[in-house]
Parts: structure tokens; sequence; C-alpha cells
């Protein structure tokens, strides 16, 4: 699989791509996952991550997109990520909304601790554990309405 950004290659420990069924999967069988939200989110997304924060997903959310959620603290993605590594409360965190090229950085900081990591913005992430594939605008809304509804049915 190649990064969405060609010259993002991650070395010899790379992203399981995954489709809305792993995705499901993958969160179903978290038993404390969150969701960082960067402040790149569109109503789309907003709307996604709403109805998977009404399904028990923590939400760990920029300045700029706390102000979309209920009971979130607004909080910078650097300062999320360095509480992930430290406090070990997660033991998968979720990525949307955040540029791909600061994602990439944040997952790579990520990769060599216990916490598995799953990007669902529709542009391969090397770096995370799990990442959706490279989608067109049309194939990300198909995934994201699938794997809400997969959640759902838990």
């Amino acid at each position: 699989m190649k990064p969405w950004i060609v010259s993002y290659v991650p070395g010899h420990k790379e992203a399981i791509v995954v489709n809305a069924n792993g995705a499901a999967r993958i969160i179903k069988r978290a038993e404390r996952p969150a969701m960082v939200i960067g402040s790149t989110i569109n109503e789309k997304m907003i709307e996604y991550a709403k109805k998977m924060q009404n399904l028990g997903i923590e939400i760990i959310s920029s300045c700029n997109s706390a102000k979309f959620f209920e009971n979130v603290k607004c909080t910078t993605v650097l300062e999320a990520i360095r509480d992930i590594k430290e406090e070990e409360k997660y033991d998968l965190v979720i990525f949307l909304g955040i540029r791909y090229f600061f994602t990439y950085h944040l997952l790579s900081a990520l990769k060599n601790y216990k916490v598995k990591t799953l990007d669902i913005s529709g542009k391969f992430q090397p770096n995370a554990s799990y990442s959706f594939d490279n989608l067109s605008e049309k194939e990300w809304e198909e995934s994201m309405g699938k794997l809400i509804k997969l959640l759902e049915v838990s």
C-alpha cells in the first residue's frame, strides 16, 4: 500500500489496511477507545464523530473543534499525544480531522508504544497500526456510514 503522500515511507513496520468491517471489529475489541479530532474536521466528520461519541468512544479534541461536542476537554493535539503516551489510559486511539503530514508524525510518535492506532480519515497512514485505504470522498462517506451501522449493532 502506498501512503497518500508517496515520499512518506515509514520503514519496516507499516499499517494494516482495514475497511469498515475491520475497523468495527477493532473498535469493538477495544476496552478503552478514544478519538483524537483535529482542527480540519468538516460537517460530515463531526456527524460521524458525534455518533461514535454516543457509542462510548471518548473524544479528545483540539480547541477549534471542541465547540462541536459535549463533555470534551479542549487541548492541543500534541498535548493529547503526550498524555496518551504517558498515561496509557487508552488501548485504541482513532484519528480524524488532522492534517495528513501532522498525523503522520503523531502516529510515528505513538508507533513504539502499547496503544493501537486507527486512522479513519480516508488517506492511508503508514505509521498507524490500522488505516483506511486512500478513498475518494464518496467511498469514505460510504465506509463511515457502514462503520457507524456496524458499531451500533453491537
